[in-house]
C-alpha cells in the first residue's frame, strides 16, 4: 500500500517550517485585517448616493442584490441622508468577512449614470 505524503514537509535544510503553517487566505485578496470594500462606486446626485458602477466579483455583484443605479437608502439601518459623506466611506469598508446591511431603492426605470 501506498503512503499519502506528509502535509508538511520533513524538516530538512532549506525548508522553512514555519512558512507552511501560516494561515492562508484566497490567492489576490488582500491579508487578514486588511480593510474591504463591497465593491461597488457611489456617485452624489443632488444630495443622493447613486450606485455608479459594480465590480465585476466583487462582494455586491456576487450577492446579485446591487445593481448600478440603485439608490443607498439606509446603511447599518441608518439612513443615508442623515449621515455625512464622510462617515458613509468607512461604513463600506471593513475586515475581509465582516458584513454591512444595505438599504437600496430600486429605481422603476433604470437611470444612466
Amino acid at each position: 500500500q501506498q503512503t499519502a505524503p506528509p502535509l508538511l514537509p520533513q524538516h530538512q535544510p532549506g525548508y522553512d517550517q514555519q512558512q507552511y503553517t501560516q494561515p492562508l487566505h484566497d490567492q489576490g485578496a488582500p491579508p487578514p485585517g486588511a480593510k474591504c470594500g463591497i465593491g461597488i462606486e457611489l456617485i452624489e446626485f443632488d444630495g443622493a448616493l447613486i450606485v455608479q458602477k459594480v465590480y465585476p466579483n466583487g462582494p455586491a455583484e456576487r450577492s446579485g442584490l446591487v445593481m448600478k443605479g440603485d439608490l443607498l437608502h439606509r446603511l447599518d439601518y441608518r439612513t443615508v441622508s442623515e449621515l455625512t459623506k464622510e462617515a458613509v466611506r468607512p461604513m463600506l469598508f471593513g475586515e475581509r468577512g465582516s458584513s454591512v446591511v444595505l438599504g437600496l431603492i430600486k429605481p422603476k426605470f433604470r437611470l444612466r449614470v
